[in-house]
Parts: C-alpha cells; sequence; structure tokens
C-alpha cells in the first residue's frame, strides 16, 4: 500500500481539522475516506484519555472488513495495539489511555442503542435511506464526559434526493445564533497514490457512475433538466437586500399540491435571488393570503403597517411585479386582499431554456434560508418541502426533451412563471402591486 500523511492532503486535512458538530466527507473514489474516518477517531482517543469513538457502517460484516480493517492494520502503530484490550469478536478496543474505539452496525442497533460516543464516523452515509436513522445516530453523539462531539459522514456522491445532500447542500442548518451546524467537505481522487490499474479504471466510468464516483456530483437520474444547478454555488447565506433592489413575485396555485409563492430580489446587475418563499400544501388562498401579504408589506411591495420608512418617515415601494398561474378566483382571492398578479406567460419549453441560461450563468441563487416554513406532511411523505430541493430531479419526460415530466415541479413551475414572464413581459415597463397598475420609474 501507497502511504501518505493526511496533513499533505487539503481536503482530508480540512475534515480532520473540522469542529463542526457534524460534517460530511463527500468524495470519488480514491479520495481517502475509509482512512480520515479511521485517522480522526484513533487521533481524538489518543489526545482525550477516556474518549469513546464509534465506527460505523449500515452493516456490521461491512465495517469489519473495511473501516475496522484499515484501523487495525494501518492506523494504530503495531506497539500501541499489543498494549491495548483487543476483543476482535465484538470490534472493541481499549487503548492504554482508558479511550475506546467501537466498531458498529445499523444492522444490529443494540450495541449503539446501548452506548454514548464522543465521535462517530459513519462510511459509506449513502446506504443509509431512511432520514430517522440519521436522527437516531446523531443522537448517540453524547458521551457526557467528552469535551468534543462530532458525527462525521464520509461517502461517495448520492441521489440528490437522499437526506444527506437536503441536509448539507440545500437546509444547511445553523444555531440560534446563527453558526453553521454542518461543513460539507468535498474529497478529490489522490491520484499520485494510486496504482495505473486503479486510475484505469475509473477513467472508463461512464454516465452517472462517472459523475457520482469520480466528479463527485450529486446525481441521481437520466435527463436532468437543470444539469447545470450546483446547491454549493447557487445556495448561499443570506445578506441584507439594499432598498433599491426591485422584486418579482410568482404564485403557483394549489392545495393538495403545494402552493408556491417566491419571492425574487433582483440586483442591478441581473442576478435573482429567491429571498424567501412559500411552499405549503393542505391550506386554501385565503388562508395562505395574509401570509403573502405580510412578506409583501415587509419589503415594501405594497401598502401596508408594515412598511418600513425612511429617516423622513415616508414609505418608499420597491418596483415589484407578480405572476400567477391562470386561475381567476384564486387570483380574484387574491385581489380581495390587494394583491393584484397578471397571468404568467407559461411557454415551457422557452421558459425552461431561459431559467437553463440563467442559472448556467450563475444569475439565479437560493438563499439557504428562504423557506418560511417547512410542511410535515410534504416531509412524512419524503417529497420537496422547497423549491431548491426540486431542481435534483425535475426531469424530462423522454429523450426528446420537449416536455418536463409532472412531477413535483411545483416551484419549477412557479421560477419559470417569475423568470420567463419578467424577460418576455410585453409592456416591462408596467408593474402590479397593491392593486393598482403603477410605472416603474
Amino acid at each position: 500500500m501507497n502511504d501518505y500523511r493526511i496533513a499533505d492532503k487539503p481536503k482530508l486535512k480540512e475534515a480532520m481539522e473540522s469542529m463542526a458538530p457534524t460534517v460530511l466527507f463527500s468524495g470519488p473514489w480514491g479520495s481517502g475516506k475509509t482512512r480520515l474516518i479511521a485517522e480522526k477517531a484513533y487521533f481524538l482517543c489518543g489526545r482525550w484519555p477516556g474518549y469513546r469513538a464509534g465506527l460505523i457502517r449500515k452493516e456490521l460484516v461491512h465495517v469489519r472488513r473495511t473501516t475496522w480493517k484499515f484501523l487495525i492494520d494501518y492506523v494504530i502503530p503495531p506497539w500501541i495495539l499489543q498494549r491495548s484490550h483487543y476483543n476482535k469478536s465484538e470490534l472493541e478496543i481499549k487503548l492504554p489511555n482508558g479511550s475506546e474505539i467501537w466498531g458498529c452496525g445499523i444492522d444490529q442497533p443494540t450495541k449503539l442503542a446501548s452506548t454514548e460516543f464522543g465521535f462517530m464516523g459513519i462510511e459509506e452515509a449513502t446506504e443509509i435511506t431512511k432520514e430517522e436513522t440519521f436522527s437516531w445516530i446523531e443522537g448517540r453523539a453524547r458521551q457526557p464526559e467528552a469535551p468534543f462531539h462530532q458525527v462525521m459522514y464520509a461517502c461517495n456522491a448520492g441521489p440528490p434526493s437522499h437526506h444527506l445532500y437536503k441536509k448539507f447542500f440545500i437546509e444547511k442548518p445553523r444555531d440560534e445564533k446563527g453558526n453553521s451546524l454542518t461543513q460539507l467537505v468535498e474529497g478529490e481522487v489522490l491520484w499520485d497514490i494510486l496504482p495505473p490499474s486503479y486510475r484505469a479504471r475509473l477513467s472508463m466510468l461512464k454516465g452517472k457512475y462517472r459523475d457520482r464516483f469520480l466528479l463527485n456530483k450529486w446525481t441521481g437520474y437520466e435527463g436532468l433538466i437543470y444539469d447545470c444547478f450546483n446547491p454549493a454555488t447557487h445556495s448561499i447565506p443570506r445578506f441584507r437586500i439594499p432598498e433599491s433592489w426591485r422584486y418579482v413575485m410568482d404564485i403557483d396555485f394549489g392545495y393538495n399540491a403545494p402552493l408556491v409563492c417566491q419571492y425574487w430580489a433582483i440586483s442591478p446587475d441581473e442576478k435573482w435571488y429567491l429571498e424567501r418563499e412559500i411552499y405549503y400544501s393542505h391550506r386554501t388562498v385565503n388562508q395562505h393570503a395574509p401570509l403573502i401579504k405580510k412578506m409583501m408589506e415587509e419589503r415594501n411591495l405594497i401598502p401596508g403597517v408594515l412598511n418600513r420608512k425612511d429617516n423622513a418617515g415616508k414609505v418608499i415601494l420597491r418596483e415589484c411585479e407578480i405572476y400567477s398561474d391562470h386561475d381567476s378566483e384564486d387570483q380574484a382571492t387574491l385581489e380581495e386582499y390587494g394583491i393584484s398578479s397578471q397571468n404568467a406567460d407559461k411557454n415551457v419549453s422557452a421558459g425552461i431554456q431561459k431559467v437553463w441560461e440563467m442559472i448556467n450563468g450563475n444569475q439565479v441563487f437560493f438563499f439557504e434560508d428562504a423557506l418560511i416554513e417547512k410542511d410535515p406532511m410534504l416531509e412524512a411523505k419524503d417529497f420537496p418541502t422547497r423549491t431548491s430541493e426540486e431542481l435534483g430531479g425535475y426531469i424530462w419526460m423522454n429523450d426528446q426533451k420537449e416536455q418536463p415530466k409532472k412531477e413535483n415541479d411545483h416551484g419549477m413551475d412557479g421560477m419559470r412563471y417569475g423568470i420567463y414572464s419578467h424577460y418576455n413581459e410585453a409592456q416591462p415597463g408596467f408593474f402590479f402591486a397593491g392593486g393598482e397598475k403603477r410605472i416603474a420609474a
């Protein structure tokens, strides 16, 4: 085996030094995932006497053959291993300083359920498909006397529908002080230590296997429409929207399917930021309308009691266009609340092309915290709960690439309504807000 030092590999070093509560090391084949987890477990156990680390996979038999074997054969020095208490059958090692490393499988939960860890390293984490299993795992990283707690997931890229993709690429949770609770580290192939035969096999990968296992792309479907979307680039932290920026709103009506209302802030150089969105099912337009109006007032898009004022106490309304699905009854309901919308231009082919061009040109971005309220019913059914979660599953209906598959596309329709209608508007100097037509400055 070719040896290497993690300190000499930037991505491995970044993950090794991470202090985040949860870490995802997503890397292609040959990026050092197995060694990373084994090395970090041993390092932390060596640093703090009495520390407990767990090396975990979906099935215990795979732990024994991969991560655990690496730990014994290459990580723990032989003279340390000789002085340790090593239970081979139970995959447990007690080091001379009293720290412990355990090998565990999700398929044998009793061992995990009765133990508390400081560090938990989960290899091939995409093998785990149930979201509740991840919550259960993270609930075990609570060793009372441990000075540091971390759960580290290591895996190849998987489908965008996977819980890890949603958590680390889309949701990016933060604590009450705004500090990030996660860290994403994207690994790279360690070409300098791989044998020529292995490099040759990697170069022969094709299709989604090449995307996942060589290029480290989270790809799940053939015929992906917005294949230019990269959550690492297009999903961003919130920043303050300048008062001079204008807005475009779009609404895709729904009841059994979610109603989607998107608030796009547009910069002077025509970059679109999904700043807020409503994405919620089983509520009528009458139930949605007060929140839609409240969000508009807070952004000075419509007159109301929540408007912000300048130093002289004057309310200056922003430019705003509102495009909606063609439903005259729902539009009339919004009108009763002072919210006037235009029929969106629903040209599917031209609209998709325009949106693709803008995403590809880095002109469309999604705030990580854009979602106002998560719909528990959608979450329970494992459906998308926000627009950015739809992008990884928005595919063409067939090889002709003329019509998209009509499934989990409510945010996609809304985004297309807003962007394409704005640029295809016959009278761009006019906009609607607050029940009246006004001329843009």
